[in-house]
């Protein structure tokens, strides 16, 4: 059950003459509110994904790799580390060109991943939404409490504390 969801804007370069940009989110879809208001930043990396049937792989890659805090492979365009209120708030475009894409993010705590996720899109014309399942890096690591409902409560209504 997914209990938290963060979206955050991007501009997909139009592939066609006009050169007018079609906008597109990603929403980031936590495992819980505690969850959430625990990371302290997330970062969005997007990659060219493979385009011979091996796009899964490579995403479940890095995943792995984010995981385990390795090098990853050059990306298309990385996001600045964003805090949680401020992604939420839409805060950060990115401009990515058309076509697949692997699409990881990242959130950290104490300065180590402790959220990662990854999703496969083609992005085109049209502004779906691109949503990303953020899991445990480390599924014996305890998320610290929260009074917290919602992401908004903390980050908007201020009527709760984060990590408790």
């Amino acid at each position: 059950r997914i209990f938290a969801g963060l979206s955050a804007s991007l501009v997909f370069i139009r592939c066609s003459s006009s050169g007018d940009p079609a906008r597109g989110s990603v929403n980031l879809a936590y495992p819980s509110t505690a969850a959430a208001v625990a990371s302290e930043n997330v970062t969005i990396m997007v990659f060219d994904a493979p385009t011979d049937g091996t796009a899964n792989k490579f995403c479940t890659t890095l995943v792995q790799q984010a995981k385990s805090d390795q090098q990853l492979p050059p990306r298309v365009v990385e996001s600045p580390p964003t805090n949680v209120c401020d992604f939420q708030n839409g805060t950060g475009d990115i401009t990515v060109d058309f076509g697949d894409k692997a699409i990881l993010a990242v959130a950290r705590r104490l300065g180590k991943p402790f959220l990662v996720g990854c999703a496969l899109q083609n992005i085109g014309d049209g502004d779906a939404p691109v949503t990303v399942s953020l899991g445990l890096v480390n599924t014996a690591t305890s998320v610290p409490a929260t009074d917290c409902q919602l992401v908004s409560d903390y980050c908007v209504a201020k009527t709760c504390k984060g990590a408790l």
